[in-house]
């Protein structure tokens, strides 16, 4: 009977464990944070240095980053994953 109890702790305790890692893992993959990066040019090609790129909740104008783009046009900008709009 001891050994049953000792037996049925243990089978407990490691699927409480599994459990948490899971979790604790599902939270991980979903607060990754991505790098959204680009080149701002005009219609010829020409770099525009200083353009603000604004990153939106979808439908409103919420900001969850914003930007500026060097003199080289370029701009990166790191965000949660997540669907926005750029603008």
């Amino acid at each position: 009977m001891k050994q049953q109890l000792r037996s049925f702790k243990l089978l407990t305790s490691t699927i409480t464990f599994f459990v948490l890692f899971s979790l604790f893992s599902v939270k991980i993959a979903f607060s990754a944070t991505f790098s959204l990066s680009g080149r701002i040019t005009d219609s010829s090609g020409t770099a525009i240095s200083a353009a603000t790129i604004d990153v939106l909740n979808p439908g409103t104008t919420n900001s969850v980053g914003s930007t500026t783009s060097d003199p080289s046009g370029d701009y990166n900008l790191n965000i949660d994953g997540g669907t926005y709009d750029v603008k």
